[in-house]
């Protein structure tokens, strides 16, 4: 059941590394440091013909501590902007 489950039903995930911005660590090291700015895509696919798009996030992860911090879309859009100058 599974195994047709799998088959029928494809949740594939595309990461794209938006670039580097230098901004204070919200996690652990409190550090200002590099950090990069990533956007992960979720879709969901039927029978490997269909792809409906589900969901969108972003993060950002210090170049210092590793740490992971989930932001908003406007922060990330934010943070696109200052990666433009």
């Amino acid at each position: 059941m599974i195994f047709l489950f799998r088959i029928l039903f494809q949740i594939p995930r595309e990461r794209d590394q938006l670039g580097i911005v230098t901004i204070p660590c919200q996690q652990h090291c409190k550090q200002t440091c590099p950090h990069t700015v990533n956007r992960v895509k979720t879709y969901v696919r039927l029978l490997s013909l269909f792809v409906i798009p589900v969901g969108t996030m972003y993060y950002t992860s210090c170049s210092t501590c590793k740490g992971l911090q989930k932001i908003d879309a406007t922060r990330a859009q934010e943070l696109e902007h200052q990666l433009g100058t």
